[in-house]
């Protein structure tokens, strides 16, 4: 269950990232590398240091891009779910 949730948190933030006009070329590129570590985790397993990742783009974009935030914040609570 924990990673069907997490599946659909990282369609949401594709389609986040699908306007990209909102995003600087800097938050842009941290959230793409955020979307790649919780891309790799659902295929491999493997979650070293994504919800660090996470946790560090929800402080730098949470002002300027709320909607994004918010679905990082939810991931966030699905990885401490699934241990992470």
């Amino acid at each position: 269950m924990p990673r069907e949730k997490l599946h659909r948190l990282l369609q949401d933030l594709q389609s986040e990232l699908a306007t990209p006009a909102q995003l600087n070329p800097e938050e842009l590129a941290e959230l793409r590398s955020v979307e790649g570590q919780i891309s790799d985790l659902l295929h491999s397993g493997e979650g070293d240091g994504v919800r660090q990742s996470v946790e560090e783009a929800i402080t730098r974009i949470e002002t300027a891009h709320p909607q994004a935030a918010g679905v990082l914040r939810q991931v966030v609570d699905t990885l401490s779910g699934m241990g992470i």
